[in-house]
């Protein structure tokens, strides 16, 4: 799960454009950071009033990255990130 989560590129260069779109002065996780702790930190850095939204579209993304990543494992799609966003927008 922090492989997928926070390690792998692919899941990087995900929450690169995630919060490049929501204007997040935040970096993407890295490889050796808790997601959970990367999560609170980036949502503590936002301000107040964006801090619940931007903590909702953290967990959607991530949990669409979980599905996408079991489609590929048990259904034998190719991972895109073209749908992945698609869908988290």
């Amino acid at each position: 799960m922090q492989h997928l989560l926070a390690g792998c590129s692919f899941s990087h260069q995900m929450w690169h454009k995630v919060l490049s779109k929501c204007r997040s002065t935040s970096v993407s996780p890295l490889p050796d950071t808790r997601f959970q702790t990367w999560w609170l930190s980036t949502c503590s850095a936002a301000s107040p009033a964006s801090c619940k939204g931007l903590s909702s579209l953290l967990l959607l993304a991530a949990w669409l990255l979980w599905k996408q990543r079991n489609n590929c494992v048990f259904g034998g799609i190719v991972p895109s990130m073209h749908r992945l966003l698609n869908l988290i927008r």
